[in-house]
């Protein structure tokens, strides 16, 4: 009688315990919509931030310094890398990439859409 008291009571905490725990993480927010918050919350910040610099004349004028500093980067660093073979293979791949999420359709589950290429083994990524 001792024994199967104490295997019920044991049996009954694992149950509250496990009961309890899944409790907790159903109320949790998933990963996805964490982070389809937090893209919002940035997308709301960056509007904040486009009209508070329009709407400053200093601001403005650092801003278009900052675009044209970058037209220039992205002139110089195109003339550098044009003969990168790696740096054109894997420019080359992103694009056929964005030639298929062109195609692709938002109401179409991607895994019915054409298969992503995959990347070639020869390349190696540093990071």
């Amino acid at each position: 009688m001792k024994k199967s008291v104490i295997i019920l009571t044991g049996v009954l905490t694992m149950y509250l315990t496990g009961l309890v725990y899944a409790q907790q993480t159903q109320n949790q927010p998933k990963p996805r919509e964490r982070l389809r918050d937090a893209m919002e919350i940035r997308r709301e910040m960056r509007e904040i931030e486009r009209q508070t610099i329009e709407s400053d004349a200093e601001l403005q004028g650092i801003m278009d310094k900052i675009r044209e500093l970058h037209i220039q980067l992205r002139e110089k660093l195109d003339a550098k890398l044009a003969n990168n073979s790696e740096y054109q293979q894997l420019k080359k791949q992103l694009e056929e990439i964005r030639e298929e999420w062109k195609e692709w359709e938002p109401r179409k589950p991607l895994h019915e859409s054409a298969p992503l290429p995959k990347l070639k083994p020869d390349i190696k990524r540093q990071r």
